[in-house]
């Protein structure tokens, strides 16, 4: 028997917060479980599973979650015009 899923889409597993912290060490326990505390206001709710009191973590949702958070790429910079030489701004004083 195959253990695959259909259209050879990888299977999800879930994890616990331990084995999270493992997987991805970037993210230490406290981290995760600060992260599960906040689950309802920063999107993570959808990868999370409840069973009784322990809450397991989709693996795949969780690369989810990281990738929609991944921060935009600042703006460039945008030019500004250098101070014309001998002109004085107002409201400074002669040197």
């Amino acid at each position: 028997m195959n253990d695959e899923t259909p259209n050879d889409a990888p299977a999800d597993r879930y994890l616990t917060v331990a084995m999270l912290a493992d997987a991805y060490p970037a993210f230490p326990e406290t981290s995760i479980r600060w992260l599960l505390f906040k689950r309802h206001e920063n999107g993570l709710e959808a990868a999370v599973i409840r069973v009784g009191r322990r809450l397991l973590i989709s693996d795949l949702g969780w690369r989810r979650w990281l990738e929609g958070n991944r921060e935009a790429k600042p703006p460039a910079p945008t030019p500004t015009a250098a101070p014309t030489k001998g002109r004085r701004t107002r409201g400074t004083a002669a040197a």
